[in-house]
């Protein structure tokens, strides 16, 4: 049963209707996108350390592992922050579509990406850069799962300008 806050009150909207898809989209984003991104990397930039490996299938697998790890460890704290403010946001100013969430994936990507590179952004060194670029990647895909386990835009009508 789904319920429906109240629009005319100023925090109702800020209430999640369906709180179990808002915390497994929350949840998987970032993981998620830490394998994907993990393993492109894994087919493209690493590919001669697999090429090398006795056991081609474990190395996969492992690397796949650890990029899901370090999608979340530093995707949960930029989708509780910068990805759950955006949504507030986005389902309550626009219609909530994915493009829409995936501007917004952007963004927080680039932050992510700025802070991820500290200092070395300034004097424009390739690893910032890359950071600079994962970030993107990941915040876009991070935030299209997101949007398609919550599907915010059935809600977004029901919040839109309310006052």
């Amino acid at each position: 049963m789904n319920t429906v806050p109240n629009p005319s009150s100023s925090d109702e909207w800020l209430r999640p209707t369906k709180p179990l898809r808002l915390a497994l989209g929350v949840l998987l984003g970032p993981p998620v996108a830490g394998l994907t991104v993990g393993l492109i990397l894994v087919m493209t930039a690493v590919g001669d350390v697999v090429a090398q490996s006795q056991n081609k299938a474990l190395t996969v697998i492992q690397m796949g592992g650890f990029a899901a790890f370090y999608g979340a460890l530093v995707g949960w704290p930029v989708m509780l922050t910068l990805g759950l403010g955006s949504h507030a946001v986005l389902l309550r100013r626009t219609s909530a579509n994915l493009l829409w969430y995936v501007g917004a994936g952007a963004v927080s990507g680039i932050v992510a990406g700025l802070v991820r590179a500290g200092r070395a952004v300034l004097y424009l060194q390739e690893a910032a850069l890359l950071n600079v670029a994962i970030g993107i990647v990941t915040g876009v895909i991070a935030a299209a799962i997101f949007w398609i386990i919550r599907r915010p835009d059935k809600d977004a009508v029901l919040f839109k300008n309310a006052a």
